[in-house]
């Protein structure tokens, strides 16, 4: 469809420019017309004048069209005239006015000169002298952001060290509250242990003897006096584990070692 479209459209603009040929080659045929005398009101001093081949032959339409043309134009020319009028009341008042403008920037000129001489001593190019700020500013502003960047790098490196001992630190603390509670568990241990060997003595039966012995007496006293060392050291290690967790280091809980069995303690 297109390519039909396209041949139709080539086929119509190649008969239009075969009319057009046509009709010019037809206009510069030179054709004898016949015209009557009622037909013609080309007169000289009253009168038809023997030469016609000067003269042109229109239609009454045509005649009337190119009358109303003629009044159009003149309409036109009045309206271009007052056009071009205000055109150039508009361009003398721009030329007055590019005066006035040329003067004040004269003046405007010579007093930037004069404050120049005034401020500087000579007169100075003040594209030259901004770009010149501009590049002077933006030196700044690198050095500002370069110092900037090594004051960061310098508090980066303090924070880090800072962290790495506060690290450090909580290690050990860590790894004291943890031997302080392994040696809380072990001294628990051994109170339970001495515990459980005093009932045992405590239970004991007498021997042959109605009273108890002097040997059981000072074994007796001496696990008593071992049971409450032992509780007071309990007693020591918990005040210190609890001062421990208020600095804020971290309790790990304690790791159970193996239960020895009990001596018998000699009496």
């Amino acid at each position: 469809v297109k390519v039909v479209a396209a041949n139709l459209n080539v086929a119509e603009e190649a008969l239009e420019a075969y009319q057009r040929e046509k009709q010019q080659r037809l206009n510069e045929l030179l054709v004898v017309i016949p015209l009557k005398l009622h037909q013609v009101e080309h007169v000289v001093f009253g009168e038809i004048p023997n030469d016609l081949s000067g003269t042109l032959v229109f239609s009454n339409h045509s005649l009337g069209r190119l009358q109303e043309r003629i009044i159009q134009l003149h309409e036109e020319n009045s309206k271009q005239q007052k056009l071009n009028k205000e055109c150039r009341e508009r361009r003398k008042q721009l030329i007055r006015e590019k005066r006035e403008m040329a003067k004040t920037i004269s003046k405007m000129e010579e007093t930037v000169h004069q404050l120049m001489i005034s401020k500087f001593g000579r007169v100075i190019d003040l594209e030259a002298l901004q770009t010149l700020s501009v590049n002077t500013t933006l030196e700044e502003l690198k050095i500002k952001k370069l110092r900037k960047e090594l004051t960061n790098a310098k508090e980066m490196k303090m924070w880090e060290e800072k962290i790495a001992q506060v690290r450090w630190e909580l290690m050990m603390k860590t790894k004291e509250h943890t031997k302080k509670l392994h040696q809380m568990n072990d001294l628990c241990i051994e109170k339970k242990k001495l515990d459980s060997r005093l009932n045992t003595l405590q239970n004991q039966q007498g021997n042959a003897f109605q009273g108890p012995r002097k040997a059981d007496i000072v074994a007796r006293q001496k696990v008593t006096e071992l049971i409450q060392l032992q509780a007071e050291r309990i007693s020591a290690l918990k005040e210190e584990i609890a001062l421990l967790r208020k600095k804020g280091g971290l309790i790990l809980p304690p790791i159970q070692p193996p239960q020895e069995e009990m001596k018998p303690m000699g009496l």
